[in-house]
């Protein structure tokens, strides 16, 4: 009876042992199973209604039919997107006071990054440090601009006065410095022309006409 009475113990206890491990596990399988739905949730919002998440976000103006990734930051009431255009996750807009604007069916790829200002660092009796937006130089924001059928590369660069007009491409971690021209592409740090996107001369104000005739 003693010895029948010590495995009833033994068993509640190992139950309670056991009880004790499920509680903690059960828990962090709960927390796993909320961030990975809720996560799925936000991808499906971001894919379904991306003009919606963009006017929350603050964009100043985002095409039809034009999708965005996910953790876009930056100051986006400087931001402009044309129709059926992409921009990847993880991209940043450095815009203080200057505009950025994209056109029409452009793909920017993720991490890249958009900066309109710089510190003014030309006059002798002052600080860099001491410039704000209000008192600085104007040259020291000017516009970016984005063409219609260009594509960023992944961790890409675009700074100051930059105008990459249709067609062309930026390689992946360019750094970008000056005008593009259109159907160019584009690589390294600073950016240098790599080869024309075509090798016949006239098929490339074909084709700058042929993104001008689509209909958006």
């Amino acid at each position: 009876r003693d010895l029948v009475r010590s495995r009833g113990l033994g068993d509640v206890y190992k139950r309670q042992q056991s009880d004790m491990l499920i509680l903690p596990c059960s828990k962090y399988v709960f927390i796993f199973c909320f961030l990975y739905y809720k996560s799925m949730i936000k991808k499906v919002i971001f894919r379904l209604f991306p003009r919606i998440v963009a006017f929350l976000k603050g964009f100043r103006s985002f095409g039809a039919k034009s999708s965005l990734g996910l953790h876009i930051s930056g100051n986006l009431k400087h931001v402009s997107v044309g129709k059926h255009s992409y921009i990847g996750p993880n991209c940043k807009f450095l815009t203080p006071i200057a505009q950025v604007s994209i056109g029409n069916f452009s793909l920017i790829g993720p991490d890249v990054m958009f900066i309109t200002g710089n510190h003014q660092y030309d006059d002798p009796n002052q600080l860099m440090i001491h410039f704000s937006n209000e008192n600085k130089s104007k040259k020291c924001d000017e516009d970016i601009f984005i063409g219609s059928d260009c594509w960023i590369g992944a961790r890409a660069l675009i700074l100051k006065g930059v105008k990459i007009n249709d067609g062309a491409i930026v390689g992946a971690g360019a750094v970008v410095t000056k005008d593009v021209p259109p159907c160019t592409i584009v690589a390294g740090n600073p950016a240098k022309i790599v080869k024309p996107r075509f090798s016949i001369e006239a098929d490339v104000l074909k084709h700058v006409q042929f993104i001008k005739n689509q209909r958006v």
